[in-house]
């Protein structure tokens, strides 16, 4: 997940229960979460937080990324592999971003 604004990239590594990132020129790699024996699959951000799945546990993980802190996580009824926001005041697009 790309990050335009903050010009980094964020992703999640499914066989060692970690949230990564690392800004757009390639510096600056960071490992923000780990979660022990979680199965990381999908990735989105919204705001200041990640939302993670975990495939292991049935489970959506919330992370503050300013505060690098863990918020809250939820059980979801079946294994979840992707998640998505959507915020209908939030209009600009990726593609919008990457222009200015």
């Amino acid at each position: 997940m790309i990050d335009y604004k903050e010009e980094r990239l964020y992703w999640v590594d499914y066989g060692k229960g970690v949230v990564e990132s690392i800004a757009l020129n390639g510096k600056d790699r960071i490992q923000m979460f780990t979660v022990d024996q979680a199965k990381f699959f999908g990735i989105t951000l919204y705001k200041k937080f990640i939302f993670a799945t975990d495939q292991r546990e049935n489970q959506l993980y919330v992370f503050d990324r300013q505060r690098m802190k863990h918020e809250v996580n939820f059980r979801v009824g079946a294994k979840p592999y992707d998640v998505m926001m959507y915020d209908d005041v939030i209009k600009s697009s990726s593609c919008e971003l990457k222009s200015k």
